[in-house]
């Protein structure tokens, strides 16, 4: 509901696609306890080489009350939310994409983000390991949708089954 209000308010914006994020990000941080932060940015890990881009992600949810605060980017939806922030990988929890509309193509295009994780989850530290490189063995991902276009089947839904990633949840819709 928050989706279509804020979409219909605004005359002018950069689209869906990013009201959806910030309103997602926005109903999770008022969701979940205290403890876990919400943000979009990015994961960083000492041991990705310096060759590698920093990739960004629609929604990090992670432990607010350890990870530290490395710096912060504004983002155009100007909310606490909204800023861009890099958490260090011991930290993370979760990652989540998020789409306005279930598309084949909307499928396909969060899937393959969330493969750029796959460097991140190609192994699994030590418990004691002080400068963790990968993902935690409880880290989640997953893909969130506003809305389904009225033109799709159900093939796209095979996006969705096994798609070689760790952790992964699935996807969900949260309006038809």
């Amino acid at each position: 509901l928050e989706f279509r209000r804020v979409l219909f308010r605004s005359p002018i914006h950069t689209g869906t696609g990013e009201i959806a994020e910030g309103v997602f990000r926005s109903w999770l941080e008022g969701f979940l306890p205290a403890r876990y932060g919400v943000t979009s940015g990015y994961i960083i890990s000492p041991g990705l080489p310096a060759s590698t881009p920093v990739r960004h992600f629609d929604v990090i949810i992670y432990d607010k009350l350890e990870a530290p605060v490395l710096w912060r980017e504004n983002n155009l939806d100007k909310s606490t939310q909204g800023m861009h922030r890099p958490i260090p990988v011991e930290h993370v929890l979760a990652v989540l994409e998020v789409k306005s509309t279930l598309t084949r193509d909307s499928a396909e295009k969060a899937i393959s983000k969330l493969h750029e994780l796959d460097t991140l989850m190609s192994g699994v530290d030590d418990e004691d390991e002080l400068y963790p490189i990968y993902l935690s063995k409880r880290f989640v991902c997953g893909v969130v949708f506003f809305r389904v276009d009225s033109n799709a089947s159900g093939r796209i839904m095979n996006s969705f089954v096994d798609p070689g990633l760790r952790g992964f949840i699935g996807g969900i819709v949260l309006s038809i």
